[in-house]
C-alpha cells in the first residue's frame, strides 16, 4: 500500500541523542523524542516520548533511559537538570575525557535557537537567567527582548508549541555568545 504524496511528505524529527537500530522504520510525520533509542527492524508509527525505549512493529515503549519530568525550575550546574536543556545547548564536555559538561558563565551555551522542558502551562510567567557575552535579543514566542550584556534576568509570558517545551532565539548585536543559567515558572505570573 502506498501513501498518497500529502502523506509521504510529512518530515519526521529525530531528537539530540538518539540511537536507532539497524532497519528502523519510521513513518512520516512522527516525531522521535530526544535520548530515545529505537531497537533494530522496529517499525514506528507514532510519536517518541523523550528518553524512551521503544522496540516492536509497531514499535511500543519498553523502557526508558530516566524518567523525564521536568521541573518548574532549572538550574545549570545540577547534573540532573541536564536533560532539561533539552535542545540547542553545548552538552559535550571539554575535559580530558569529555565527560564534564562545558558550564561558562554559571551556564550552558546556548545556540541561535535552543529549547527547555519544564513543567510551564499556558498563563506561566517565565524568569529566564542568562549571561550574554555581548547585547543582543532574546525571543521567545512573539515576545522579542532587548538583553545588556552581563547576568540578566529575562521574564516572558510561557509560549509553547508543544506542552512543556519552550522554544528561544538568541540573536547576538554583534559576537557574543549566551549561557543559560537557569528557568523559574511562576504560575499565571505570581511573584
Amino acid at each position: 500500500m502506498s501513501l498518497p504524496p500529502r502523506e509521504r511528505s510529512r518530515p519526521v524529527a529525530i531528537g539530540e541523542d538518539c540511537w536507532l537500530g539497524i532497519g528502523v522504520v519510521v513513518m512520516p510525520g512522527v516525531t522521535i523524542g530526544r535520548g530515545s533509542i529505537v531497537g533494530a527492524n522496529s517499525v514506528v508509527t507514532g510519536d517518541v516520548p523523550p528518553y524512551s525505549i521503544v522496540a516492536g512493529a509497531p514499535a511500543r515503549v519498553v523502557g526508558e533511559r530516566l524518567c523525564f519530568d521536568p521541573p518548574r525550575s532549572l538550574d545549570a550546574m545540577l547534573d540532573e537538570h541536564l536533560p532539561y536543556f533539552y535542545e540547542g545547548f553545548s552538552q559535550v564536555g571539554r575535559d580530558e575525557l569529555g565527560l564534564e559538561p562545558p558550564r561558562e558563565r554559571g551556564g550552558l551555551v546556548a545556540g541561535p535557537r535552543f529549547v527547555l522542558a519544564a513543567a510551564v502551562a499556558a498563563g506561566d510567567v517565565v524568569e529566564l537567567a542568562i549571561d550574554a557575552a555581548g547585547p543582543g535579543c532574546l525571543m521567545h514566542g512573539e515576545q522579542h527582548l532587548d538583553v545588556p550584556a552581563g547576568p540578566f534576568v529575562a521574564r516572558l509570558s510561557a509560549a509553547m508549541e508543544v506542552t512543556g517545551f519552550m522554544a528561544f532565539a538568541w540573536q547576538p548585536a554583534g559576537a557574543g555568545s549566551l549561557a543559560v543559567t537557569g528557568l523559574q515558572v511562576q504560575t499565571g505570573g505570581e511573584s
